[in-house]
């Protein structure tokens, strides 16, 4: 295969090339965040702290915090991106800021940071 840049934006291949579809990564909050903080205002648990650490939230509504903390997740509001996440008891409702993490959607504090 020969790949030639033409332009600024124009790619060239010529012989067997194959690309491969868009994916749809799923949903975005399908990922590794970082928990450490006060538990938002008006949450369960409000004016506490949290340290779960790294926190996985998993492709099955699951969550599982490196501090040995569980819950579950769940979307609330699609276009504004709003979930609901239940963990060790205390629940939140937080919006997905890409770049940022998962935040409180009433000041933009980060709760879960996007790790990168």
């Amino acid at each position: 295969m020969l790949a030639e840049l033409h332009a600024p934006d124009d790619l060239e291949a010529s012989g067997a090339v194959a690309f491969a579809s868009p994916s749809t990564s799923g949903d975005p909050i399908v990922q590794t965040f970082y928990g450490d903080f006060g538990a938002p205002a008006g949450s369960a648990g409000s004016g506490g702290t949290a340290i779960y650490g790294a926190t996985k939230f998993s492709a099955d509504g699951t969550i599982v915090a490196s501090n040995g903390a569980t819950g579950r997740w769940k979307l609330f509001d699609a276009s504004s991106r709003i979930y609901t996440i239940v963990l060790d008891g205390q629940t939140y409702s937080l919006k997905y800021a890409p770049g940022r993490g998962l935040v409180d959607p009433k000041d933009g504090s980060i709760v879960f940071k996007a790790l990168r």
